[in-house]
């Protein structure tokens, strides 16, 4: 639940669905750790691709000698 709250979910009304499911017992430890995992997946794999695209770009912020 924590990555949830600080990393992957914005939405407030979602975060507090996922709170009361784990609560109450009705999404499972495995569940939500699969959710989870789909979603640092996704997180991964678009920032990989921003790091190759800001890779063109590194001069512009290097400091020279």
């Amino acid at each position: 639940y924590h990555y949830y709250e600080e990393l992957f979910e914005e939405d407030d009304k979602n975060l507090r669905e996922i709170y009361e499911s784990c609560k109450s017992g009705s999404l499972l430890c495995g569940d939500c750790k699969a959710r989870l995992a789909e979603r640092v997946k996704k997180f991964i794999k678009d920032h990989q691709i921003k790091r190759e695209k800001a890779k063109n770009n590194l001069d512009k912020f290097l400091l020279k000698d």
